[in-house]
């Protein structure tokens, strides 16, 4: 299914779940009522058909789906400039999921859309922030407000913690994520399974290095750099956003890399 133009399907179904973006839900919710309807049990051969039908879908779906590296160099990207955005995911997360200063926002090119970040009853800290550069809010027929794109070259940076956290840049140009990519790979960065890069707590030399060893979190004052993010881009041709994958918990190793 292609991404609806709108974010807005962002939002709305997470915590963590990086799924819906809806910045105002909706005051009345509706009920779901059970269906007591009985239905004639599935035969083999229609579940076969569906099986095949699901699968034909799946295969659809992941011809469009290719690397960050096949991304043409046919476009000049307006960048993201990495090491900014760095500066702004570090400071959210070693603050206890603070919001970022004006001025790191301003330096990377992005805007407040939305931040909210309160204190359930038993003291966890809810965290939805959304961080944008060419985006627009337009209000649908029920006035429901949605963030959508402005201009080609827009981003969406957005960050979620509760009992679990994440993060996601949306890239209405695939250029623009490509560049995005290559700056961190300039900076160095760790070979993880597929397209996935391991950024660390400080730069490895240009290049994507292989994992050498891998050290007990207990264990640290071994190792020569420590995990930070973990950075899954994907380019999907029938999408009209290309996605960043930031991944945030569960990294508390030190690694060693080949020479």
């Amino acid at each position: 299914m292609r991404i609806n133009l709108l974010i807005g399907l962002w939002v709305c179904a997470l915590v963590y779940g990086l799924s819906g973006c809806n910045p105002k839900r909706s005051a009345d919710a509706q009920s779901v009522g059970t269906d007591t309807t009985a239905y004639e049990p599935v035969t083999p051969a229609e579940e076969a058909e569906m099986d095949s039908l699901e699968d034909e879908f799946e295969a659809d779906n992941a011809a469009n789906r290719l690397s960050w590296r096949d991304i043409p160099d046919d476009e000049k990207p307006v960048r993201l400039d990495f090491e900014k955005w760095l500066t702004i995911m570090n400071h959210i997360r070693d603050n206890y999921w603070s919001r970022p200063k004006a001025k790191m926002l301003a330096n990377a090119g992005l805007k407040v859309l939305q931040e909210s970040d309160d204190i359930d009853e038993t003291g966890i800290k809810a965290v939805d922030f959304r961080y944008g550069r060419q985006i627009k809010t337009v209000t649908d027929s029920a006035g429901v407000e949605y963030y959508t794109y402005g201009g080609s070259h827009a981003i969406m940076f957005m960050v979620d913690a509760y009992t679990s956290s994440g993060a996601e840049i949306l890239f209405r140009s695939p250029a623009d994520l490509k560049d995005f990519i290559q700056q961190a790979i300039n900076r160095g960065v760790a070979e993880m399974p597929g397209d996935g890069i391991l950024v660390c707590d400080k730069p490895m030399g240009k290049g994507i290095h292989k994992i050498s060893k891998t050290y007990e979190h207990t264990e640290t004052k071994k190792g020569a750099y420590k995990e930070r993010y973990i950075l899954y881009p994907t380019y999907d041709l029938q999408e009209e956003w290309q996605r960043c994958e930031v991944t945030l918990d569960f990294l508390r190793h030190r690694i060693d890399i080949e020479k």
